[in-house]
């Protein structure tokens, strides 16, 4: 996961690590500064897509260098 405000630094990273294409999750920014029930709301809105991206092959798995 990271903070929509740093996607671009998440793919360059996964570059340089040679996943170009690994998958990550963009969360609204800022998250730190969000209360509890901010907090519970974006794990309502997200928790389907991290728990599918945690049970799905990993870009290494499925043959991707």
């Amino acid at each position: 996961m990271v903070s929509d405000t740093f996607v671009g630094n998440a793919k360059s990273m996964a570059k340089l690590g040679g996943i170009p294409d690994y998958p990550f999750i963009a969360l609204p920014h800022p998250v730190s500064s969000l209360s509890k029930g901010e907090i519970d709301s974006l794990v309502e809105r997200f928790l389907p897509r991290i728990l599918g991206l945690l049970v799905a092959k990993s870009p290494v798995e499925a043959g991707k260098p």
